[in-house]
């Protein structure tokens, strides 16, 4: 008896943490944001606002880095930018091109590319300011205080395709509509929120009954768990429904009776 008690709730304990899941896939949304070079991830989620971000500003209405992430490239850029003197337009498209993964097309892995204009802009916005080739894999980087060695850009890189290449990013193919460009048009609609609806489409929607999305995914599962339960019952635990029912009621009438019972007898 103590068996197939146990087989039934090892079965049970299965399905709910399979339900568990499901429900939290669902609230993660519809995007999930990606770990990746320049943006460390630990836990699965979404991209939405931020608040508090002192640096990419410009994506804290929906993105994928937290104020950690932008507290630590405003500190390697700003170090950078204060120690050699960057011309503006270069810290622009430099700091532009620092804040890339919090775009949130990049940030769920999107856009895994840079558009080829984007880079000419940035090399010509930098031709004149001083690079080095840094770390592991030598990418091509602006210079900082540690730098003993140190060249005008236009001397490293030919263009701005080098410059993107050599940086360690991906160039996009001519004509790519999916490639980072640095504008932040329709960046929002990964961010799963009613508030950007327009109004217009509300007043039309007014008067149209809403589905009840909520009531019948819950009873979809509902029914789905208990399909489960049987079919687990009978392929996997291989519980006998009347040895089940049989072991109960042996339990409950080896019971020892109330106390007041007990007394009248």
């Amino acid at each position: 008896m103590r068996t197939s008690i146990q087989g039934t709730v090892v079965c049970l304990l299965t399905l709910f943490l399979h339900y568990e899941s499901v429900k939290g896939e669902e609230a993660i949304g519809d995007y999930v944001c990606l770990p990746q070079e320049g943006l460390p991830l630990t836990e699965t989620k979404s991209p939405a606002k931020q608040q508090g971000m002192t640096f990419c500003q410009q994506w804290s209405s929906c993105t994928c880095c937290s104020p950690k992430h932008a507290a630590a490239m405003q500190y390697i850029a700003e170090s950078v930018y204060e120690s050699q003197g960057v011309s503006r337009s270069c810290i622009a498209y430099s700091s532009m091109m620092t804040c890339r993964v919090c775009d949130p097309s990049v940030g769920i892995g999107l856009k895994k590319t840079v558009c080829g204009g984007t880079c000419n802009e940035w090399f010509k916005a930098c031709k004149d300011d001083f690079f080095a080739f840094k770390g592991i894999k030598q990418e091509l980087q602006l210079c900082d205080e540690r730098d003993v060695v140190c060249s005008p850009l236009h001397m490293l890189a030919e263009d701005g395709a080098d410059l993107c290449s050599k940086a360690g990013h991906r160039i996009a193919p001519k004509g790519s509509q999916t490639c980072f460009d640095g504008k932040m048009k329709g960046s929002t609609q990964y961010c799963n929120s009613s508030s950007t609806s327009s109004s217009s489409s509300k007043s039309k929607d007014k008067d149209k009954p809403k589905a009840p999305t909520n009531t019948v995914l819950t009873l979809v599962l509902g029914y789905l768990m208990l399909f489960t339960v049987i079919l687990v019952w009978v392929l996997f635990c291989g519980m006998d429904s009347r040895a089940w029912i049989s072991d109960f009621t042996k339990m409950f009438k080896g019971r020892p009776a109330p106390k007041a019972q007990r007394d009248s007898q």
